[in-house]
């Protein structure tokens, strides 16, 4: 994980089941004992969110939020969960506060660390429970900001599944963000997002056509 300034007064936290042994309140142990119960070399130690937190609540309600996403987690696969809340760079998003989560790959036990889950893995299931901790964010996010006073909200679904003929917004990132500071000859990110607009508008045209409707536009005319 690369390194960020984490916020003083917001630190971060360990979310355990009620069962879990005393040891595993260490970030240190706990993730040691995690990597040593993988006997395969190819395993996955650990999964990992990161959530986007709302800019215009204070310090103490992100972390909050954080704090019942991670217990959200942890009471439903029964994981140790591990977060760090960090706040924007000095050269980015003055807006981008965000936490990075971790959750073991196994259940936790009285004794330590025990079955995977496999839950989040299965082809059958994995979808239906991302969507599902998705819907809860949200939900979260939106009592949060309902709390505070703030019309905004926010909707974890797709432009599909909300009947919007939109393109979907394109993450800029940092490197993109520097790159325009710079002065850099590259593409400006309105620019980017123009040229995916256009290639949406091709896709459903496109699409329309295929169905037979410009055919038979086209046929009519003649």
């Amino acid at each position: 994980m690369r390194a960020v300034r984490a916020s003083p007064d917001t630190p971060s936290l360990i979310v355990l089941p009620e069962l879990a042994p005393p040891w595993m309140r260490d970030r240190s142990m706990l993730w040691n004992m995690a990597e040593w119960s993988e006997k395969r070399r190819n395993s996955t130690v650990a999964r990992e969110w990161e959530l986007a937190l709302p800019a215009g609540l204070p310090a103490t309600a992100r972390r909050g939020l954080v704090e019942r996403f991670c217990r959200e987690l942890s009471a439903r696969y029964g994981v140790a969960v591990d977060a760090a809340i960090h706040l924007p760079s000095k050269d980015g998003d003055e807006r981008n506060h965000h936490a990075h989560i971790m959750f073991s790959t196994r259940a936790v036990t009285p004794e330590g660390f025990g079955k995977k889950t496999r839950v989040l893995d299965d082809r059958k299931t994995g979808g239906q429970e991302v969507e599902y901790m998705r819907a809860a964010w949200a939900g979260m996010v939106n009592a949060a900001l309902e709390a505070a006073g703030i019309a905004e909200r926010v909707d974890h679904r797709s432009h599909k599944d909300r009947a919007i003929d939109a393109p979907p917004t394109i993450h800029e990132g940092v490197t993109g963000r520097n790159a325009a500071r710079a002065g850099d000859n590259l593409i400006s990110f309105p620019q980017l997002k123009q040229t995916f607009r256009e290639i949406g508008a091709c896709k459903r045209l496109r699409s329309r056509c295929s169905g037979g409707s410009c055919g038979q536009r086209a046929r009519g005319t003649h």
